[in-house]
């Protein structure tokens, strides 16, 4: 799936860099398949059972519930660009979903925008990049005042115009090669 720029993300990329920034912090490692990570706060290990993932595209990851059964994707599970809560409308809303892209589609698309480093697909380790420290930072401020994750890159591009400026109009990183994630 093509790039999508930052000044696009909606409540999916936002909440997912929020997620990986607690993983690296917290150190929640997925209790499934758990694997040592480093102890600086920079690195940690997403679990792909609290991801939204599309099976088809990403069979290896493929989520199976308590019961044994294969989460199915929906569309409508696709990922919300911004804009998306600001229509009622469903065909509108439409416009602002990409329905086959999922959250490691949006970790794919965190890791071009230099955020952070997919480090192992397989063991979904991840480690937060200085800019992604810098930006998981500015979306824990604004969660603190009150904000929702949908409205974070309306507020970045408001209150914080270099920061988005850079996040924005930076080129996006080239895709890693296969070999690297193992």
């Amino acid at each position: 799936m093509s790039f999508v720029q930052p000044y696009k993300w909606g409540k999916d990329h936002v909440s997912l860099l929020a997620y990986i920034e607690t993983c690296c912090v917290d150190k929640c490692p997925d209790k499934m398949n758990p694997v040592p990570v480093r102890t600086d706060g920079t690195r940690g290990q997403v679990s792909y059972v609290r991801m939204r993932v599309n099976e088809r595209r990403h069979p290896m990851h493929k989520v199976t519930t308590a019961t044994g059964s294969i989460h199915r994707w929906k569309p409508e599970y696709g990922t919300r660009l911004r804009g998306y809560f600001d229509v009622k409308s469903p065909a509108a809303r439409l416009k602002r979903c990409l329905c086959a892209h999922d959250d490691v589609d949006c970790l794919n698309d965190l890791e071009r925008a230099g955020l952070v480093l997919w480090i192992s697909e397989t063991n979904g380790i991840v480690e937060l990049t200085a800019k992604g420290i810098a930006v998981s930072a500015l979306v824990r401020r604004f969660k603190a005042g009150g904000g929702q994750f949908a409205d974070f890159m309306n507020w970045l591009e408001k209150e914080s115009p270099g920061v988005y400026s850079r996040l924005c109009n930076e080129p996006p990183k080239k895709p890693p090669t296969s070999c690297r994630r193992r």
